[in-house]
């Protein structure tokens, strides 16, 4: 009987799933939970900060395919709706008041980046 060691660095490896189930799921996440005031900006906000990380991580392939997948599923999530009450936005805008912007996250994500060899 042969024994095999396999040893892997989880830091040097890139996953797909990140990317893909992040840029879907939070797309689908606001469609479903978020006031049409509140869902543009974040959306727009996730989908920048989201597409800044697929380039840095070469994973523009799978961002695309969760916002095509994300898309497709809009009218089940549409469906699905319960918007957030207004004590918890209230707390989310308290929450958001120190979020870094996503100037501030492309630069953090190239300097990242820039220091592993993918």
């Amino acid at each position: 009987l042969k024994r095999i060691l396999v040893v892997a660095d989880a830091e040097q490896r890139t996953s797909w799933r990140g990317t893909y189930y992040d840029t879907r799921n939070y797309v689908w996440l606001f469609l479903r939970h978020y006031p049409v005031r509140m869902l543009i900006p974040s959306l727009a906000y996730r989908l920048t900060t989201t597409f800044i990380h697929s380039v840095c991580r070469r994973q523009i392939r799978w961002y695309l395919k969760a916002v095509w997948d994300a898309v497709a599923g809009v009218p089940a999530r549409w469906k699905e709706r319960k918007p957030l009450k207004q004590a918890t936005i209230n707390k989310l805008y308290m929450l958001r008041a120190h979020r870094p912007n996503a100037i501030s996250k492309m630069r953090y994500f190239l300097k990242r980046s820039s220091e592993r060899d993918y």
